[in-house]
């Protein structure tokens, strides 16, 4: 089998655009700068409240899984409105309710050991 030109071309093109398009700047990556803002994170899965579910300005969001271990290691109460910093991961979360509901939502990173405040 002859390779033309063409196919040579389209060998080396696609696998190069593939690399290409996946070194562009992803805005949730670590080093996205913190967006600062003040958050209610609720823990109430066992009062049939939700559980870490993170409401910003009425927005409501899943925080991802390190969060909800820095939520926990922080010793929040089930309720507590705090100033944390965030940044969006562009992938959707799931949050548990009680009675098996469950929320599909932006997914978020917190940064509590920088701007915790106001347990």
């Amino acid at each position: 089998m002859k390779v033309t030109w063409m196919q040579a071309m389209l060998m080396l093109l696609v696998p190069a655009s593939a690399l290409v398009s996946g070194c562009a700047d992803d805005p949730s990556e670590p080093d996205a700068p913190l967006i600062v803002a003040n958050a209610t994170i609720e823990r109430k899965l066992a009062v049939d409240g939700c559980d870490y579910l993170v409401t910003i300005d009425d927005v409501r969001y899943a925080p991802d899984a390190e969060s909800r271990v820095r939520i926990d290691d922080s010793e929040l109460s089930s309720e507590a409105t705090v100033t944390i910093g965030y940044r969006l991961t562009g992938e959707t979360g799931l949050v548990e309710c009680g009675d098996r509901n469950r929320l599909l939502l932006p997914e978020i990173s917190l940064d509590l050991a920088r701007t915790l405040s106001g347990q």
